[in-house]
């Protein structure tokens, strides 16, 4: 199966969070982080993606594409940079998986690549957002099913099993997680 969507999305008067608006300078000389209004951006953006199964194999394939221009001038931007979602949107993903089933066994497999794009995390000695950026990352995630019942599977989930921890965004590091799960349908 073939499946393909285009995509674009406007916004306006972006309003910008006061720690991430840049510092505003009060008549009285002190500063003063205060909310703003910003001009707005556009994203266009496309996805493909591709799946198909046989003889209890199954696949997919994906590309998606996501390109944001911001109406904000560079200046301003750079005063306030957590509003700059043209650096902070990524622009590719890739994602394929795999599959098998044999009996009332499964086995599953994805892979997901995501382009590098820039981040952001506020630093409260400073009172501003520092930029952060988060390389490109590959996450791979493996589940283990077994159908006890026609209405109930078991399951064990791997995700992120190439690495123990990941940055994929400026804030904490992501981490390697294993967990079982039971499905019961009624």
């Amino acid at each position: 199966m073939l499946r393909a969507a285009v995509f674009r999305q406007e916004t306006d008067t972006t309003l910008g969070s006061p720690f991430g608006s840049g510092l505003t300078i009060l008549p009285t000389g002190q500063p003063a982080a205060l909310a703003r209004n910003f001009k707005g951006s556009e994203q266009v953006g496309a996805e493909i993606g591709l799946r198909g199964a046989a003889d209890g194999f199954r696949w997919n394939a994906s590309y998606a594409l996501a390109a944001v221009h911001d109406r904000t001038p560079a200046p301003v931007l750079l005063a306030a940079p957590s509003v700059n979602y043209e650096r902070q949107t990524p622009v590719h993903a890739v994602i394929a998986g795999a599959g098998w089933t044999w009996e009332r066994f499964d086995i599953d497999a994805q892979l997901r690549w995501q382009s590098r794009y820039q981040d952001y995390r506020f630093d409260a000695t400073l009172l501003a957002a520092l930029p952060v950026v988060v390389p490109n990352f590959v996450t791979a995630n493996l589940r283990l099913a077994y159908r006890l019942t026609d209405s109930v599977v078991v399951s064990l989930t791997a995700e992120q099993i190439n690495r123990q921890f990941q940055t994929q965004t400026a804030g904490v590091a992501t981490e390697r997680r294993v967990f079982g799960g039971v499905q019961a349908q009624f």
